[in-house]
């Protein structure tokens, strides 16, 4: 009897791998469509609202300023959710990601179809809210799947930037078009995301690995200030000298994407973070100083290169994309970091002349390295714990 009982309790052993295989297949499926989801959302759907701010302002009847002003606040938006995914994935797991991703889609819709101020406003807010949380939770899941994923990742961002220059030289006339585009393309990802959300993640949401977490938080804000403040100068530079407008400065943009592109794809021997830093602010000076549109759009290929590259090299030995709240962290400081360069580079045009303004937007980014170094050269604050 006893024998008996033991062979009827060990008998279902066998299924086991099946059911292992399944959940794998659908994660796989899953950590890929939030990634593209997000890619088509943020540097699509987003980077045609700034390239396209006047046209898409003439829809709605708006100053084109205010287009600029609803992206930067839905980018604040985004930093902050961003923060809350750690809580998520204990409440919900990451199911969480894919319905955002679905949701700012959908939302992002909204901003294609809209002709009045109000529902594209509340579109592309909703968006940049929706989309930090698909972003986040497909970081710290790829993160786990090796260099090559994170790799893959990056490149994914650049082909979105890229992808928002064809549309805006496109669609440039019809800007409407090119955002309704970008938003079935993030729906179709969002809704491939849910469908492939029936398994829980566990996902690390405790201590980091060991690395030098403070130092890599500045280096994010570095990079993410170089960021924005390469594009918005790079594009004011262009027009106010009447040599580029409009859709003629999409090919300069779109190559400077496609050279950041090459930089995180190809395997090129690591380099130090504060030096790949100082040469993207180096880069914001040859847009300062640039005779010509070829040397501006020089300038932003190598900003945005060095940014770049720096961010890949970041996540590679800093290892705090492998956790939730570390990788929360790092998404909104960088976010953070691009949001003020932005805002900072157009209040600067304001008060002092471009290229001046372009000059003292060198500062925070060399600042922020700065601070970085300073973290690396003391232990006790460059690799202090990360409690929940």
């Amino acid at each position: 009897m006893v024998s008996e009982r033991t062979t009827v309790a060990h008998s279902p052993a066998p299924a086991a791998p099946d059911s292992n295989t399944a959940p794998a297949r659908s994660e796989v499926l899953l950590v890929w469509s939030l990634a593209a989801a997000a890619a088509v959302t943020v540097p699509v759907g987003g980077g045609q609202m700034l390239l396209m701010a006047k046209p898409i302002a003439g829809t709605i009847g708006v100053p084109g300023e205010v287009i600029g002003y609803i992206v930067l606040t839905a980018a604040l938006l985004g930093c902050l959710t961003a923060l809350a995914v750690p809580r998520l994935l204990r409440l919900t797991s990451a199911r969480a990601g894919a319905w955002s991703a679905l949701g700012a889609g959908a939302a992002l819709i909204l901003t294609g179809v809209a002709t009045a101020p109000i529902p594209f406003c509340v579109g592309t807010l909703l968006a940049g809210a929706l989309i930090s949380i698909t972003y986040t939770t497909g970081r710290i899941r790829l993160a786990e799947l090796g260099g090559g994923a994170r790799t893959a990742r990056h490149a994914v961002t650049w082909l979105g930037l890229l992808a928002a220059t064809a549309l805006s030289g496109a669609f440039y006339p019809d800007p409407m078009t090119g955002l309704l585009i970008a938003g079935m393309a993030a729906t179709a990802f969002g809704i491939l995301a849910v469908s492939a959300s029936t398994h829980s993640w566990h996902l690390p949401v405790g201590l980091p690995p060991p690395g030098s977490v403070r130092r890599a938080l500045f280096g994010y804000g570095a990079a993410g200030f170089a960021v924005g403040a390469a594009v918005t100068s790079a594009t004011h530079v262009l027009a106010h000298r009447w040599e580029v407008l409009g859709a003629d400065q999409m090919p300069l943009i779109g190559a400077a994407a496609m050279t950041a592109l090459v930089t995180v794809v190809l395997p090129l021997r690591p380099v130090s973070v504060p030096l790949l830093l100082v040469t993207a602010a180096g880069g914001l000076l040859l847009v300062a100083v640039a005779p010509g549109s070829g040397t501006t759009a020089a300038g932003l290929a190598v900003s945005l290169a060095a940014s770049a590259r720096a961010v890949v090299d970041l996540d590679r030995i800093a290892a705090v994309s492998g956790t939730a709240r570390s990788s929360a962290r790092a998404v909104c400081v960088g976010g953070l970091g691009a949001v003020a360069g932005l805002a900072i580079a157009d209040a600067l045009r304001e008060v002092v002349g471009a290229g001046t303004a372009i000059t003292l937007a060198v500062f925070p980014v060399l600042a922020l390295t700065a601070g970085s170094m300073i973290s690396a050269a003391r232990p006790g604050l460059s690799s202090e714990g990360d409690h929940p």
